[in-house]
């Protein structure tokens, strides 16, 4: 099995799926909805399957979109870091 990375993934979403970046979002909360649906059910091998989905979604659009995304992470992180977060109502969380 090769290791695969932000390039190959999005050689192979052009190659064999729609690369429209619209359709790639969309696709990406369907697959959010999914892994969510897996965890509420409590089906962590299945949810573990989604959860790869999802990060195929976002490798395939940060390819399509120009976007290197490790990069982007580490420097979001440098911010997220930075920031003082809360608990919101609904038990998510939110940056003050």
């Amino acid at each position: 099995m090769s290791n695969e990375t932000q390039n190959t993934i999005g050689d192979w979403v052009v190659a064999t799926l729609n690369p429209d970046p619209i359709i790639q979002a969309k696709k990406l909360q369907d697959e959010v909805k999914e892994f969510c649906l897996a965890i509420e059910a409590g089906k962590m091998e299945h949810a573990a399957e989604e959860l790869a989905d999802v990060a195929i979604v976002v490798f395939g659009l940060a390819s399509l979109l120009g976007v290197r995304i490790l990069q982007r992470i580490n420097w979001k992180m440098a911010i997220n870091r930075q920031r003082n977060w809360k608990v919101t109502e609904d038990g998510t969380h939110q940056h003050v």
